[in-house]
């Protein structure tokens, strides 16, 4: 519902509305306690404000406490004292009133600051009498009959009529090694039975599970796959034996017809046999693509919680307001208008910011699996390759919802052309690098339990990839162009996180080798492969063991890389800057680079200029380098440069730092990255060209395996 100040305000903001674009704030609530009385009321709108509110962190205490202190009245006009306002713009004029669609924004105030602090989207859409498909019906749970009907009606229509869906599996006769067979006994009790597929073949086609692991010490003791399990498993055990998140996802996966199930917990021995998980695990990519439907259980924290939920029907579904409506000349339109008014960021809340989906192995998961039934807090949600939809929008997605984040994220499908660019169309390999790159964002963006899976909770996508790419992968990444992969850089924290959680608490690293984005605990990024010309070295040899026989798994310690390149002494001072760690004084070769300038500041969309230092993407945060200053242990090499803009050209150059390790053999680890702008980076490529007189004995004196022709050869581990 929307309660009685929102349709107020609507009916004067769509009063004074005007065609042009502009976007015109109307006073909405004037008093927190008002605010606070739509919120008890179920108010769509305002809940969904009221709780984007509550989860920022110290915010939410300072905004009541700043509120209390003013007691502005209902009726006051000062602008200063309004807690909310309602702003709204068009987003087309076609000369009839109820063809225009609107944006709105809803925003809050601090007292006195007339500027929003917090503001949440909705789109206001007209419904004529042929929009009813708009409208969506909801039951007060998630395990409804409606629900399963609908969520029925999704799988077979993708089964039935999906091309791009069906014609994902690459073996129709492929099966995992062990299978869940689900039945009946003959007191028409759910039963569940581990088989291995090799002496008992499926006769139908198999689903998968995504889930948070959260087992308790009985649920390892009593079903999940050990040795000790596996007779019991293998003989067949009742559903009501199960922990209750998978009594419900079997329960649910009988209904809507499948008879069998593959779930990590009871498919793979999960006892320390690493030689069953290495197996098991190398096959994921199989396994999710030859499957039939994946149930994902998208926000269960435990396996002692149901995948059903009860809900709110009133704060999910779209609600609809009457409003009145005059033309153009002014002259009122006898019926008022219905609108739909919709969240357009729904789905990336409630999918992609799921708490399942911010587990590493999930995306893989996600991305291979032909088609997702997503059991969401408030909704069941379907996802697959020509299709998104949910409950609140069972006809599919409105395009609004799609074009406000990545919705259609089985759309970027591996299998097919990609959506990243038009590259590929023209013949260019480069879209599916480009696309590994985008992956590996969102992948570093998620959580793993043990930093040691990272290269294996993602192979199933690089076997994907690999498989149309035919290029090498090395460590997460891929040989031919290699150079342009490892100028990833590890993503700069939020200004608002303290300081306490930059700098790491655990000392122990990585088997994997510095050079690779896999061997940090951290969201990375990195730019798209292009300007090959452009880059100031070269990787001359990759070694690397890995750790079985599949090749996009993990490896073995002890992984190099030989580059060639020009090393430049270098130091880092620490600065005054609030976020000390992230931001460093830059001194190359004896000379300190100039701060960053207020155009540099807005390019790397930083909040405030600040001339005492540049931001520097580290591998590891650390306080200070004073150790390795002092005694000449840090080097600047030169990776990539390029000009940018129209007009006036800007120079970009991409500054890779290392480490020394052991000067005798000229072994160095990556310490991280930064960039440099304009007048910058013209000065280091004018000191990385000075290879004469001084700058020549200094550059021989730096630690490599060999200097030759002004540059060098050294070892990256």
């Amino acid at each position: 519902m929307i309660c009685p100040t929102c349709i107020e305000t609507f009916q004067q903001a769509i009063d004074k509305f005007k065609p042009d674009g502009l976007v015109r704030q109307t006073p909405h609530h004037r008093t927190v306690q008002g605010f606070s009385a739509s919120v008890k009321q179920d108010c769509y709108l305002c809940t969904l404000l009221w709780n984007t509110l509550e989860v920022v962190p110290d915010w939410w205490p300072t905004f009541k406490s700043s509120w209390d202190k003013y007691q502005p009245s209902p009726d006051d006009d000062d602008w200063d004292l309004v807690v909310t306002s309602l702003g709204l713009r068009g987003l087309g004029w076609k000369g009839q009133p109820q063809s225009k669609s609107y944006d709105i924004s809803i925003a809050c105030h601090m007292p006195t600051q007339s500027r929003a602090t917090y503001t949440v989207r909705f789109y206001m859409e007209p419904i004529d009498g042929h929009d009813d498909d708009l409208l969506s019906t909801l039951e007060p749970s998630t395990a409804s009959p409606l629900s399963l009907l609908l969520a029925g009606l999704w799988l077979k229509n993708c089964a039935g009529s999906h091309e791009r869906c069906n014609s994902r599996q690459e073996d129709d006769g492929w099966h995992p090694t062990r299978l869940l067979s689900i039945g009946q006994n003959e007191r028409l009790e759910t039963t569940m039975r581990l088989i291995n597929t090799t002496h008992e073949k499926p006769t139908e086609p198999y689903g998968t599970v995504t889930h948070r692991w959260g087992f308790t010490v009985e649920d390892k003791e009593r079903v999940i796959l050990t040795q000790a399990t596996y007779p019991m498993l293998a003989k067949g055990i009742l559903l009501s034996s199960m922990p209750r998140l998978f009594q419900d996802i079997i329960t649910f996966a009988y209904q809507l017809g499948l008879r069998y199930m593959w779930i990590d917990a009871f498919c793979i021995f999960q006892d320390n046999n690493n030689n069953d998980w290495q197996r098991e695990s190398s096959l994921m990519q199989k396994v999710y693509t030859n499957s039939y439907c994946n149930i994902s259980a998208a926000d269960a924290i435990s396996w002692s919680e149901s995948l059903v939920n009860p809900r709110n029907t009133g704060l999910i579904a779209s609600p609809v307001i009457e409003l009145k409506r005059s033309r153009e000349d002014g002259t009122p339109v006898p019926a008022p208008q219905q609108y739909l008014v919709f969240d357009p960021t729904f789905w990336k809340r409630e999918v992609t910011e799921a708490l399942v989906n911010t587990r590493g192995w999930v995306l893989q998961e996600r991305v291979l699996s032909p088609r997702i039934l997503h059991f969401g807090k408030r909704q069941l949600m379907w996802e697959c390759c020509e299709h998104s939809a949910a409950e609140t929008f069972p006809d599919g997605l409105h395009p609004r919802i799609i074009e406000a984040g990545r919705t259609m994220y089985k759309d970027n499908d591996l299998f097919f052309d990609t959506k990243f660019s038009y590259a590929e169309q023209k013949g260019d390999e480069l879209n599916l690098y480009h696309l590994w790159a985008r992956l590996v964002e969102s992948y570093t963006a998620c959580e793993l339990t043990f930093q040691s899976d990272k290269l294996v909770a993602c192979s199933g996508l690089a076997k994907i990839i690999q498989a149309r790419i035919d290029d090498e992968y090395v460590a997460g990444m891929w040989r031919k162009y290699l150079e342009h992969e490892l100028l990833w850089q590890p993503c700069l924290p939020h200004p608002s996180q303290p300081r306490s959680a930059l700098l790491p608490t655990d000392k122990k690293k990585s088997h994997l080798p510095s050079w690779t984005w896999a061997s940090i605990d951290r969201p990375c990024t990195r730019d798209p492969v292009r300007y090959y010309d452009n880059l100031l070295f070269k990787v001359e040899h990759v070694g690397l063991t890995y750790a079985t026989d599949d090749p996009t798994g993990d490896i073995l310690p002890g992984a190099r890389l030989h580059l060639r390149g020009i090393l430049m002494p270098t130091k880092l001072l620490q600065t005054t800057h609030e976020q000390p760690e992230t931001y460093w004084r830059i001194v190359i070769e004896g000379i300190q680079l100039e701060g960053v300038t207020r155009y540099v500041e807005r390019f790397i969309r930083a909040r405030e200029p600040f001339k005492d230092g540049f931001p520097v993407s580290l591998n590891r945060y650390q306080e200070t380098f004073e150790e390795e200053n002092e005694n000449q242990r840090i080097f600047a090499m030169p990776a990539w440069k390029n000009t940018y803009g129209i007009g006036t050209q800007r120079s970009l150059m991409a500054i890779l730092l290392f480490r020394l390790l052991d000067a005798e053999k000229g072994v160095y680890e990556r310490l991280g990255i930064f960039k440099q702008y304009d007048k910058n980076c013209d000065l280091v490529l004018a000191m990385r060209a000075d290879v004469n007189g001084e700058k020549k004995e200094e550059r021989e004196r730096v630690p490599c395996v060999e200097f030759r022709e002004g540059m060098h050869s050294f070892v990256v581990v």
